[in-house]
């Protein structure tokens, strides 16, 4: 869920339209002040406990704003994106009626906006969650990859040890023959001297 509780369209200092999704709080004195002030295009405000961003749109010179609670959502970009989204949906329905929207006041648009509040605001909502299954899919995916690659590796190294201790065996055995064949000669060599010295003694 969004922790979106309030959303304000504004021209100028006039608050066309507001909304409060389910769990919101009326912001309305909070957004008048903040539309009293210069606001920068895609900027956060915090005040009474509160975060208020702010999307401008220069079409037909509105200013979107939505309030979150502080809590920290699992896409810092969600406020943008929906007001972002908001932004293009509100031109594209009230486009053509530029003219009535330029003398509307306070409030006009309230009743007749809030279901595309509530509709933009699940879409965002239902993309999030989409981009969320996403990332954990691919999160998980290169866990999996990760965890394949890991026993690959393990498994070129369990068998270059065993080469390596095979081959071992082989030196070892072969250093035995050669030790054998040595101690072999070695014995001869000692009755040789033995039957030499026997045959001076006679």
């Amino acid at each position: 869920m969004s922790n979106i509780v309030f959303v304000a369209v504004s021209r100028g200092n006039i608050i066309l339209a507001t909304y409060i999704p389910q769990s919101g709080v009326d912001l309305e004195r909070d957004v008048q002040k903040l539309i009293s002030q210069p606001l920068n295009n895609n900027e956060q405000r915090r005040m009474n406990y509160y975060i208020f961003s702010i999307c401008k749109s220069s079409p037909m010179n509105l200013t979107f704003i939505c309030a979150s609670s502080n809590e920290k959502f699992e896409d810092p970009q969600f406020p943008f994106k929906f007001l972002d989204q908001l932004s293009t949906r509100w031109n594209f329905t009230y486009g053509d009626k530029a003219s009535s929207i330029s003398t509307a006041g306070p409030h006009s648009l309230t009743k007749s906006s809030q279901s595309l509040f509530e509709n933009v605001l699940k879409e965002v909502t239902n993309i999030s969650k989409t981009e969320k299954m996403k990332q954990n899919l691919e999160a998980t995916q290169r866990m999996m990859e990760d965890s394949v690659k890991g026993a690959m590796d393990r498994d070129e190294q369990l068998h270059q040890l065993t080469n390596k201790s095979e081959s071992l065996m082989a030196t070892s055995e072969n250093f035995k023959a050669q030790s054998q064949n040595l101690k072999n000669k070695m014995r001869c060599s000692y009755y040789r001297s033995l039957f030499i010295k026997f045959l001076i003694i006679l």
